[in-house]
């Protein structure tokens, strides 16, 4: 139930953080958590060097697992061990999926940007090793541009999308004001029935009758689309 980009920030942001946080400390497997406000979790954006499927879909209840704890305590975790280890809650979900995709050591830490909660970047290994201090430090210097990076990609697709719209209200709003100042220079110029049809079909290039209170036709201008030719309705305003 992922939300759509203009929400979160872009797959390719996501995807570069996760492929520098794998090459930087060596990991087997790199992941990014993003926090869905809506839900109170977090979801799996990017992964790089993963294979489960199930892995790759997987959220992250608040304080569930070690990912749900940095997300609760917006404090970087790690473990040598993550099965075997019983500092943090284990749920049959999350375990599985870890299982599935082979973990053992995992470390993870908070994404913030002025005290906005982002997500939770990883780095794990399929087997024992424990994280060297200098390497929480390096992935949390990552995790902290990176949060940077993604907040300013998920604002420039807001601003865009802002953008366009504005674009097409104002659109609409030179297409209102041309079509006044037609109808209006219509009605000022002595025109009838005939001269709106014939101005409304122009503006909107499309086929218009006019009929009174009877159904009976007042006015037309164009042709009448073959689609609608055998419409009751179309063929007695066309007759």
């Amino acid at each position: 139930d992922h939300r759509d980009l203009h929400s979160f920030p872009t797959r390719r942001s996501s995807d570069l953080i996760v492929r520098r946080a794998r090459s930087l400390l060596g990991a087997d497997v790199a992941y990014l958590a993003l926090a869905d406000p809506e839900r109170g979790d977090t979801f799996m954006r990017a992964t790089d060097g993963s294979i489960s499927a199930r892995f790759q879909t997987l959220r992250l209840p608040t304080g569930a697992g070690l990912g749900g704890l940095v997300a609760q305590t917006r404090r970087p975790y790690w473990t040598a061990d993550y099965p075997a280890d019983t500092r943090y809650d284990h749920t049959t979900e999350i375990d599985a999926a870890v299982e599935e995709e082979g973990l053992v050591a995992i470390c993870g830490t908070p994404l913030l940007v002025d005290r906005e909660f982002v997500g939770v970047l990883f780095a794990a290994h399929r087997a024992p090793r424990p994280f060297a201090r200098t390497e929480v430090a390096l992935l949390g210097s990552l995790a902290a541009l990176a949060a940077v990076e993604l907040v300013q990609a998920r604002r420039a697709a807001e601003t865009a999308e802002a953008l366009a719209a504005l674009s097409s209200a104002h659109a609409g709003i030179e297409q209102a004001a041309t079509a006044h100042d037609r109808f209006a220079g219509v009605v000022l110029s002595g025109g009838g029935v005939d001269d709106i049809a014939a101005a409304l079909g122009e503006l909107l290039d499309c086929w218009v009758a006019v009929l009174d209170v009877d159904d009976q036709r007042l006015a037309a201008h164009g042709a009448v689309p073959d689609r609608l030719a055998d419409v009751p309705a179309v063929r007695q305003a066309a007759d």
